[in-house]
């Protein structure tokens, strides 16, 4: 496993067992990934580490305890707890977080956003500029069609990069990459 980044983080089985239990880190975890784009959060491996301890054991009742305790401190959070069995056969938790089409917040109104391997509370300069960034169209979740290479018109490629390369809102690195002919 790699380190943490933009849609993946770790966090220790402490966080969500015994004394040292802090579900509010983990649902601010979830928020920032929601309104980012997602992303999974690893419960059970320490920061250093990249398996779980050899005996570790996840018990299934944590999982309902995930799934009860982070609606009920989040709005608009929707995730999927896995319990993963590692190679070594230590077990940990795969807390799966899904990009949300609205806002995620916290409970007590604060927002926040994964950006690259930190989780970043939103001041209100910045919420705006998100509010406006989800209502855009996300070209790059979009699904192909499927059509073969073979039958593409050319002309509409040609016309569809002549559009790219005029417009003022594309950047000059992209505009002068050359278009891969597949």
């Amino acid at each position: 496993m790699s380190g943490e980044q933009q849609i993946f983080e770790k966090k220790s089985l402490k966080k969500i067992i015994g004394k040292t239990a802090d579900f509010n880190e983990i649902a601010q975890e979830c928020v920032g990934m929601a309104n980012a784009r997602g992303g999974h959060i690893f419960i059970g491996i320490e920061d250093k580490d990249n398996l779980p301890p050899v005996s570790q054991k996840i018990d299934d009742s944590l999982l309902e305890t995930l799934l009860k305790r982070i609606p009920q401190i989040t709005h608009n959070v929707i995730i999927a707890p896995n319990k993963i069995t590692a190679n070594n056969g230590g077990e940990y938790i795969d807390l799966e977080v899904f990009p949300t089409q609205n806002f995620a917040c916290m409970s007590d109104g604060r927002y926040f956003l994964r950006v690259s391997d930190e989780n970043n509370p939103l001041m209100p300069d910045e919420l705006s500029r998100l509010m406006s960034d989800k209502a855009a169209f996300a070209w790059e979740i979009q699904t192909s069609q499927k059509v073969p290479h073979n039958r593409r018109d050319e002309a509409k490629v040609r016309h569809f990069l002549e559009m790219i390369r005029a417009s003022d809102r594309v950047s000059d690195f992209v505009k002068s990459k050359r278009m891969k002919r597949f």
